[in-house]
């Protein structure tokens, strides 16, 4: 069941992934071996706090969708299970593929590559989605705010090349 204080609970957490976010992006500006290291790993701390309220966001809501519909004769409540998983699965492989893309082990190339099908193709449609969905706190943000995470990846991992060695 989802507690009545979920919104002021999606707040900090929304603002402790801004917060995160914006010091990752300061210590970009300078770049060094330590501070991208831990840009990268601010980046994956912010994308699992902003995306982490989500997650439980949508997970109680199947839950409570699926409670209602197995007393509706029409709906099935295995359907309305699955169907309600898919945003959060798709959610938790976006964050961990985003974020295991950032190991300086993987080759420059292959990584940006790969970042542009993670961004472009589980980012933009998670993004377009929630714009899609009215009770969303994500659809005020949603001109923007999915760009936070693609731009500020892009941004942190085009810049290993100069610190950590190219190996294309």
């Amino acid at each position: 069941m989802i507690p009545h204080n979920i919104y002021a609970v999606g707040q900090v957490t929304g603002f402790a992934a801004s917060v995160i976010f914006i010091v990752a992006f300061i210590l970009t500006l300078w770049p060094g071996h330590k501070r991208l290291a831990t840009a990268a790993v601010l980046y994956v701390v912010g994308m699992m706090a902003g995306w982490a309220f989500t997650v439980y966001f949508y997970i109680g809501s199947a839950q409570m969708v699926y409670g209602m519909s197995r007393m509706s004769v029409s709906s099935s409540p295995v359907a309305t299970a699955i169907l309600g998983s898919i945003r959060p699965i798709a959610i938790i492989g976006y964050a961990f593929a985003a974020s295991a893309l950032l190991w300086p082990s993987i080759s420059q190339k292959k990584a940006v590559r790969r970042g542009k099908l993670v961004h472009l193709g589980i980012g933009l449609p998670l993004a377009l989605l929630a714009g899609l969905s009215p009770l969303s706190s994500a659809t005020f943000a949603f001109g923007v705010g999915w760009l936070v995470y693609a731009l500020l990846w892009f941004r942190i991992r085009e810049s290993y090349p100069c610190f950590f060695g190219s190996r294309d």
